[in-house]
């Protein structure tokens, strides 16, 4: 099986030990062609990631913008919606 070229459609990347920021992390993404859709936090600090989908998969991106989920951290027994980032706050990042 050659694996020389894939492509990761969505990924999960936790931002808050990225040295150069989060800022710098979604820069990067968006060079290799990744949409910032989602900002998960936690104030305990269990979740800190942002979640990419690649810009190629436009049934994905579409989607994304109708989902709502349910996080549960079970560790705090706590149960959190995710935060959305708005339209702006995407143009920021990206």
């Amino acid at each position: 099986m050659d694996l020389g070229v894939f492509l990761l459609q969505t990924l999960s990347v936790e931002f808050y030990h990225v040295n150069e920021g989060a800022e710098a992390l979604n820069e990067f993404m968006a060079s290799q062609g990744y949409v910032n859709v989602y900002m998960i936090t936690d104030p305990g600090g269990l979740a800190n990631d942002f979640m990419y989908i690649h810009s190629s998969q436009k049934d994905l991106l579409e989607t994304a913008k109708t989902v709502t989920f349910q996080f549960y951290f079970p560790s705090r027994k706590l149960s959190r919606k995710r935060n959305r980032l708005t339209r702006k706050e995407q143009n920021n990042l990206n």
